[in-house]
């Protein structure tokens, strides 16, 4: 009975609640166990810690957009110089899982936070704040309780977050770990179970098996606290910026991830060059109110338009590799765009920017351009020419 009041005062907190107060929360929770948090970095320098490094660290830079009306400052504050730590996979002795967010707690009441390479202090407990919080919502007790773990797993690593059912995280964070997880299997010979978050969407599954893990190899999480005698713990691959106080997708695990899934995917599959995604049908924001009329001048020029739904994981990956230009409003679906050989990318933003899909792009070598778009609520109306000269000065065509 408690679990589902909890459930349902954290849907009244997430809808009301102001958004500063929910911070402020997340922050006093954050600094009351702030000396209760470690990072994966200072876990590493533990005696009954086992590290395998792999790869190594690299500079990157990521360029100005090809194209934009107004350049966001989420993009423009993350132009620059940057550095990709080296990548690495722990194994963790006695550690417990706990909640669908996947909290972690050593054996000594230790919170474990990914900390993308910053001091345990600048960040991570506030990080921490945002888990508990959100756990404690869902009737889930973090903290130690009488009667300890309801159950038990040898050997495991944790490809769970409070993001990791949304398409795009699941992506570009948890199966970017799994070059960590095959480090592991080569250095010791012993193949870990993974461990998924409870009621994973389907493309959990279908990801992992594509990418050569079958159905013995991997299990959902469920409302037990889990005990794992030993834990494998991937470095994220995450960066944090060197031109702003932002962390980013680690370019290097996002080519991790797209050389892995084109290696099982038809290379001939039948699909368009040019790719408009439609969230028209199946999505309630961010969709385009003069649709018809963006839709009738895209068509003339030779464009698609597709309801990424409509296709099962792997037919997404085959309708995206061949493309060359890609139109779509924010979302998780972009994703894909790490799939293509040699695209230009158009994302439409409304209100709402944050930066993802600017670096998937830079990662895997696209020209990319950006429109702020007028905002109709949670929707957006496109300016016909403006998006006809994005598409232009990122091609390099002519309304062709």
């Amino acid at each position: 009975m408690i679990a589902p009041l909890a459930r349902h005062a954290r849907r009244l907190g997430e809808r009301y609640l102001p958004q500063d107060t929910k911070n402020r929360m997340r922050g006093a929770i954050g600094t009351a166990l702030s000396d209760r948090v470690v990072s994966y970095v200072e876990l590493a320098e533990r005696d009954d810690v086992d590290v395998w490094r792999f790869e190594r660290e690299r500079e990157f830079t990521f360029e100005r957009p090809d194209y934009y009306n107004r350049l966001p400052e989420e993009i423009g504050r993350i132009v620059g110089d940057h550095v990709s730590p080296q990548p690495f996979v722990l194994e963790v002795p006695d550690v417990t899982l706990i909640g669908s967010q996947g909290m972690k707690r050593t054996a000594d009441g230790d919170f474990v936070v990914y900390n993308f390479h910053r001091p345990a202090d600048a960040g991570a407990s506030r990080e921490l704040g945002y888990d508990v919080l959100d756990a404690v919502s869902m009737g889930t007790w973090p903290f130690r309780r009488p009667g300890g773990p309801t159950a038990e797993v040898e050997l495991a690593v944790p490809l769970i977050n409070r993001w990791a059912r949304n398409y795009s995280h699941w992506t570009e964070e948890c199966l970017a770990q799994l070059a960590g997880v095959r480090h592991y299997i080569r250095e010791t010979g012993e193949r870990p179970i993974l461990l998924i978050p409870p009621d994973s969407p389907e493309f959990v599954g279908e990801s992992l098996e594509l990418l050569g893990f079958d159905e013995t190899d991997y299990r959902e999480l469920g409302d037990e606290r889990l005990r794992v005698e030993r834990m494998v713990l991937p470095s994220i691959r995450r960066v944090w910026s060197g031109t702003s106080d932002d962390y980013m997708r680690d370019p290097f695990g996002i080519s991790w991830v797209r050389e892995a899934v084109l290696q099982r995917i038809d290379e001939d599959a039948d699909s368009p060059s040019k790719i408009l995604v439609s969230r028209e049908r199946d999505a309630t924001v961010r969709r385009i109110t003069n649709w018809s009329a963006v839709e009738s001048a895209l068509v003339d020029r030779g464009f698609e338009p597709v309801v990424l739904t409509e296709h099962d994981f792997r037919e997404q990956k085959e309708l995206f590799r061949n493309a060359e230009t890609i139109v779509a409003t924010h979302g998780a679906g972009l994703t894909e765009l790490i799939y293509a050989e040699d695209a230009s990318v158009i994302e439409l933003f409304g209100s709402y920017v944050v930066p993802p899909y600017f670096e998937m792009s830079e990662a895997v070598g696209h020209r990319y351009g950006c429109l702020v778009c007028e905002p109709r609520g949670d929707d957006i109306r496109v300016d016909v020419d403006e998006l006809h000269a994005a598409i232009d000065a990122t091609t390099g065509a002519d309304g062709s």
